[in-house]
């Protein structure tokens, strides 16, 4: 069985299979080198939205739906007991949360999400001619709306630092600020002296790289689907709450 892992990227889902594992009496070593972990779990927009980033996108897989519900409905109690855990907020918010257009194309959006989930017990529920009791702000603006109950959001940097918290006093768990050094040898992957490792460091896994031979090899040369990962850039703004509009 299991004994010892190494768990290479310490976001929030690095840190929750850490700390999942260790409850299981695994022993973990967690390698990020920057500590507190300040990657794409600190700077994500905390979008917890299967609805309005799975549906009506022609490139998603057919399933991603399904899979992003899934993961929703487990934040309710997830962010419960990491609250209880570890004495800090989760910064878990459930929806239903708000998507507007303001073009066509925005509204055939909506239109196609509202279609594909309308016998889902979640549906979407159309809510323009109303917008101005929800959100005065771009009532006068928007041509189509929907309040989407399947969809909530998270503070991210939240979640994270209660994570780090949680991690850095479980007894199990030892914080490696350094990278791993993986070697291929005639038997095999050496785990760093672990019986298995475990990359969660998101869009930066295709760039771990494994010693073999004397010489650091990409590991999307011994495994062809890490190839598959293709890291997509993207943009937030931040603006100033209007008053009066929800949060």
């Amino acid at each position: 069985s299991l004994q010892s892992i190494a768990i290479v990227g310490a976001g929030i889902v690095g840190l929750s299979c850490a700390l999942e594992l260790a409850d299981r009496g695994v022993r973990v070593s967690l390698f990020e080198k920057q500590w507190p972990p300040r990657g794409a779990s600190w700077a994500a927009a905390g979008m917890l939205a299967p609805a309005f980033e799975a549906i009506g996108v022609a490139e998603n897989h057919p399933g991603l739906f399904d899979l992003c519900d899934a993961g929703a409905r487990l934040w309710p109690e997830w962010a419960r007991a990491l609250e209880t855990r570890s004495g800090k907020p989760s910064g878990y918010h459930p929806g239903p949360s708000l998507a507007v257009a303001f073009d066509q194309a925005g509204a055939e959006k909506l239109a196609a999400v509202q279609t594909a989930l309308a016998e889902h017990a979640l549906a979407p529920t159309e809510c323009v001619s109303n917008l101005g009791d929800i959100d005065p702000s771009v009532a006068n603006d928007a041509i189509a709306a929907l309040l989407l109950p399947s969809d909530g959001q998270v503070d991210n940097r939240l979640t994270l630092d209660a994570l780090v918290t949680c991690a850095e006093r479980h007894e199990r768990i030892d914080i490696r600020r350094e990278e791993i050094a993986l070697k291929w040898t005639a038997g095999g992957l050496d785990h760093a002296g672990h019986d298995a490792t475990l990359l969660t460091a998101g869009w930066q896994t295709g760039s771990v790289t494994i010693e073999r031979d004397g010489a650091p090899v990409d590991i999307r040369d011994l495994d062809a689907s890490l190839g598959q990962i293709q890291p997509i850039g993207g943009q937030m703004l931040s603006v100033s709450p209007i008053e009066g509009a929800p949060r």
